[in-house]
């Protein structure tokens, strides 16, 4: 009972170095236990077979990063557990000499683990709670199901999966503790709080050389992989990256050295106030932590990378669930006879199940109409853009202007009207969307028999011809229809678009319907070893609805979980360490108070220190995340068709919220150990 007054009294009392350690175990345990309750959510109940994969899918992805995680979150609650060991080592200094043995001391710690860890625990797992029913309700929202199969539930699995985590890590933790007291001696401990700091060692004009070099470098690797993002080859990005990695560590080594130099040579700035003191200060926190602060800046970027990149993905499949699904479903078949007279075949005719305004057009192909002969001059440079690709030997879809027009009417896309003599360029994607607009610009002519045709507009119209849940469709022409009867151009029919909506308006019904379609298809949808193509392509706007809801919601919540989760750590470290240095600097405070300082000028001193402090890694990140995000867009263009810059933004946004919490606790804890309360 002893051990458990002591261990609320020394809570109580250190309760601000404490604070960090709650804020992180906090957040950890919410995170760790929102993310893992998905699947005890009930969100199935009207999501179709394709998305109760997906979301059975998530679940297992979430398994894998939970495990991660558990690594992450173990590393963070050990390295907080050494700077609070460090921070009391004249106390157990003091417990020895009265007579404690070391049992003791780590029996007091064992309880002050237990109810640190407990009462974190408890608050975080509470949080979890609240915050994993606001995460079921976007994880419905995602697959469009009805508000009503989400309902209040506490995930037992959850909670015992993040129990038993946070159990052996807090095993590891006593471990380490009880190793780490029987190696210290008491007269180490006693005398802990009078060794100063690390001394900067690097010698300023070798810390400017290297910081301009570095600096060089960096430049250099950002012109590879921003100027040349479409042109480079995987040796080149590898080169790039490593140039990257090694001049991100050389800024920080140098930074130091860099700075004192510079601001030395400012004599009115260096001596006014405490600046001279706050700029020692931020060089030697920085110099004592360069691995750190180089491993949290790359920690950051891969962070800010890969949530724009998985919410601008997330953000572009939404985009087409919302846009690009204005009917029921679209059937592509690839054969001369139309789709409907296939569905006769299988006993599922169309009028049993679908609208009167169904359409269903023919898609012609003649051997002919080849992408290197339509594409004509702008063929050399389209293939130096994609080099290895092998679809520049297939034949362009062509279609009647009066069946396309049919479509655009359903559909709701913009009609197209052609003089004898024209011909239009739909493409939807980036994939060639910038080869077929310079094929309009420059008005490369179509020979077509006797007929030349040329194009009606300076780019490519806006379409599509079936539903699709990512558009990588090549692009497709639509020409007068005469143009069609020509028969000196060989044209044949390629394949049928069938596409309207269901008759039924009820959404059971529909789903019902998607999974009779589906079954009675099923032998013409697959793939065959000796087929380029399935002879069948059946898209429902359920299907792809519930698969890139799925998809996004995947992307979106593992890109958070892992970023959350890094930022988190990143935030974390720095925080304990600029605790760490405050410590170490304790005796520096107390020499400038006597010297007549007041606590107003030292508390701004550490504010704008560890302010500083906290930006440097985060300001070179976003750097780095701002060029890594422009290759990121060339590489992904036709996943990213709207741009990715909000999701680095938002980002951003949420790294500030992380980091403005960790910089005030970090402040407050900060102020009071340097004792400026």
């Amino acid at each position: 009972m002893n051990w458990f007054r002591i261990a609320l009294k020394n809570i109580k009392k250190f309760f601000g170095d404490y604070l960090i350690y709650f804020v992180t175990l906090v957040i950890g345990v919410a995170i760790f236990y929102m993310f893992n309750s998905i699947s005890d959510h009930v969100v199935m109940g009207e999501l179709s077979a394709a998305g109760i994969n997906v979301l059975e899918l998530l679940n297992v992805v979430m398994e894998i990063a939970s495990i991660a995680v558990a690594f992450v979150l173990g590393f963070l609650i050990v390295y907080a557990n050494h700077f609070l060991i460090r921070r009391r080592k004249e106390e157990f200094g003091v417990y020895l000499l009265l007579g404690m043995g070391k049992r003791e001391v780590s029996g007091i710690l064992f309880c002050e683990i237990l109810i640190a860890g407990g009462i974190s625990l408890i608050i975080g797992l509470a949080v979890g709670i609240l915050g994993a029913q606001f995460l079921a309700t976007i994880v419905a929202g995602f697959f469009d199901a009805d508000q009503y199969v989400v309902r209040f539930v506490v995930s037992r699995g959850a909670m015992l999966k993040t129990m038993i985590n946070y159990t052996i890590m807090y095993g590891v933790v006593l471990v380490f503790h009880a190793v780490t007291i029987s190696r210290y001696q008491l007269i180490d401990l006693l005398s802990a709080n009078k060794k100063m700091g690390k001394r900067l060692g690097v010698h300023p004009v070798i810390a400017v050389i290297v910081f301009l070099l570095s600096l060089a470098v960096l430049i250099n690797a950002y012109y590879m992989v921003v100027v040349h993002a479409k042109e480079i080859n995987a040796e080149q990005l590898l080169l790039a990256i490593l140039m990257g990695i090694v001049s991100n560590f050389g800024i920080f080594w140098s930074i130091s050295g860099f700075l004192l130099e510079l601001f030395g040579r400012m004599k009115n700035f260096y001596f006014r106030g405490l600046n001279s003191f706050v700029i020692r200060q931020l060089c030697r926190s920085i110099h004592s932590s360069v691995a750190a602060m180089g491993l949290i800046c790359l920690l950051l970027f891969v962070t800010v990378e890969g949530l724009a990149v998985g919410l601008s993905v997330s953000k572009e499949l939404q985009q087409t669930i919302r846009t690009k699904l204005p009917v029921d479903f679209s059937i592509r078949g690839n054969r001369e006879e139309p789709v409907s007279k296939l569905l006769e075949e299988v006993g599922y005719p169309l009028r049993d199940w679908a609208s009167e305004e169904c359409v269903e057009i023919p898609v012609y192909e003649s051997e002919q109409m080849d992408y290197v002969t339509v594409f004509g001059e702008v063929m050399e440079e389209a293939r130096q853009q994609y080099p290895f690709a092998s679809f520049w030997m297939f034949t362009v879809e062509f279609l009647a202007e009066s069946d396309y027009n049919r479509l655009t009417k359903l559909y709701g896309t913009p009609h197209i009207e052609l003089e004898e003599d024209e011909y239009a360029v739909v493409a939807e994607t980036l994939l060639l969307k910038d080869d077929w607009n310079k094929v309009c610009r420059l008005g490369v002519p179509i020979e077509c028999g006797e007929m030349q045709l040329h194009p009606a507009t300076d780019h490519a119209m806006k379409g599509f011809l079936e539903l699709r849940g990512i558009s990588l469709d090549f692009g497709f022409i639509v020409v007068p229809d005469k143009v069609l009867s020509e028969e000196a151009c060989g044209w044949r029919k390629k394949a049928w678009i069938c596409a309207g909506n269901y008759a039924t308006a009820d959404k059971k019904e529909k789903r019902m319907t998607d999974l009779l379609l589906t079954t009675k298809l099923a032998p013409y949808t697959t793939w065959s070893d000796n087929d380029n193509a399935p002879l069948v392509y059946l898209q429902s706007k359920n299907d792809i609805r519930d698969e890139n809801g799925g998809v996004a919601m995947m992307a979106s919540f593992f890109s958070i979980y892992i970023g959350s989760i890094c930022t988190l750590a990143g935030a974390a470290i720095l925080a304990l360490k600029v605790m760490s240095e405050a410590i170490d600097s304790r005796e520096r405070y107390d020499i400038l108070k006597k010297m007549g300082c007041s606590d107003r000028e030292l508390r701004c001193a550490l504010k704008t220190q560890i302010g500083v402090y906290f930006a440097l890694p985060v300001l070179l990140a976003f750097v780095h995340s701002l060029c890594g995000l422009h290759f990121m867009e060339c590489t992904l263009q036709f996943y990213l068709n709207n741009g990715a810059k909000w999701g680095i933004i938002l980002t951003m946004l949420v790294m500030a919220v992380f980091f403005g919490l960790y910089y005030a606790v970090t402040y407050r804890s900060s102020q009071r150990i340097a004792g400026l309360e």
